[in-house]
């Protein structure tokens, strides 16, 4: 029941088949895991479970304050996906911080002296001394280079993760769910004045066309999350295609060396079918020439008895006319 002044809390969807808030308020709870990580959050912690171990309950009691989940779906889903966007946002709050350390001055004592706004004076100071430690820039060093790798890929809807995009195409195609193909075609391409399509990299590209020939081949034996999962690949516990927020299968990589396991056991029984098909083959043909044999062998027997049969009453006959021309002689 509402109490007399007491907001109404906005209403949170997440389908049963993939694990991220869809529909017209999942950029609401999205804003609120930032914010919450914004405020709420400690960074002078290594990792984002120290920081979670330490404020994680106020947290999420904050985001329970203003949204929940919808009648009918999961509340640990929704929990996963908060607790799992919190994390991501962390680390991108720590990026832009880092970002700041780098322009607001030359050196760490110029950085003091210019805090971001709204962030207390002790977790700067524990993040100026993070970010000039030779330790974080070798990492960061590492990350950038990685950024810069061929293997990754350029999103053009911006916020939209695959999962929202899924859902608004499936809404506008009267509930039939898009192929995988061309959600990524989608999310990797703009048009330009001409209204062509222009992909954002050359990767995405080529992704496309894997894309599209896995759906050809197996769009009706595979769900999206496998034919994803078989082009991208598992990695870190993500699925790869489906948003950096959505977690894939806890055991993504366990998950496609069973499919390959499958495959390659299917492709040793097709073999084998075709083994046993071609051994049946050959014993009918053997069969059958063994038939084809038997029934010359008896042809000629026949004929040569009959041969025979003949040769010997032509030498009876014989006998019989010298016998006869003896007696009248």
């Amino acid at each position: 029941m509402k109490l007399k002044g007491q907001k109404s809390k906005l209403k949170i969807y997440i389908p049963d088949d993939i694990d991220r808030a869809i529909g017209e308020n999942a950029r609401h709870l999205v804003n609120e895991c930032g914010r919450v990580v914004r405020t709420k959050a400690p960074l002078n912690v290594n990792t984002w479970k120290e920081a979670f171990a330490k404020a994680g309950d106020s947290m999420w009691r904050e985001i329970q304050n203003k949204l929940e989940i919808k009648v009918g779906s999961s509340y640990m889903k929704m929990q996963a996906f908060s607790i799992d966007t919190m994390q991501r946002l962390y680390r991108l709050w720590k990026s832009r911080l880092h970002y700041y350390y780098k322009i607001c001055g030359q050196d760490d004592k110029e950085r003091l002296d210019n805090p971001p706004p709204d962030l207390p004076k002790e977790q700067w100071e524990y993040c100026v001394a993070r970010f000039g430690s030779d330790d974080f820039k070798r990492i960061s060093e590492r990350n950038s280079k990685n950024r810069l790798s061929k293997n990754r890929t350029t999103q053009t809807t911006g916020n939209l993760s695959f999962a929202e995009v899924e859902h608004i195409l499936t809404q506008e195609n009267n509930g039939v769910k898009p192929s995988a193909d061309v959600i990524w075609l989608i999310e990797h391409t703009t048009e330009d004045e001409q209204g062509n399509l222009e992909w954002a990299d050359d990767r995405s590209k080529e992704i496309h066309e894997q894309l599209k020939d896995v759906v050809a081949a197996h769009g009706d034996s595979m769900t999206q999350e496998e034919i994803l999962l078989d082009v991208l690949k598992p990695r870190s516990g993500y699925f790869r295609g489906k948003g950096t927020a959505l977690p894939g299968y806890s055991k993504g990589r366990q998950l496609l060396e069973h499919q390959n396991l499958i495959h390659n056991q299917q492709k040793t029984i097709q073999e084998q079918q075709q083994l046993i098909k071609e051994l049946q083959q050959n014993q009918e043909r053997t069969t059958k020439q063994l038939e084809e044999s038997r029934e010359a062998t008896t042809r000629l027997l026949q004929q040569q008895k009959e041969e025979t049969q003949r040769a010997m009453d032509t030498m009876k006959e014989e006998l019989l006319r010298e016998l006869a021309a003896r007696v009248t002689s």
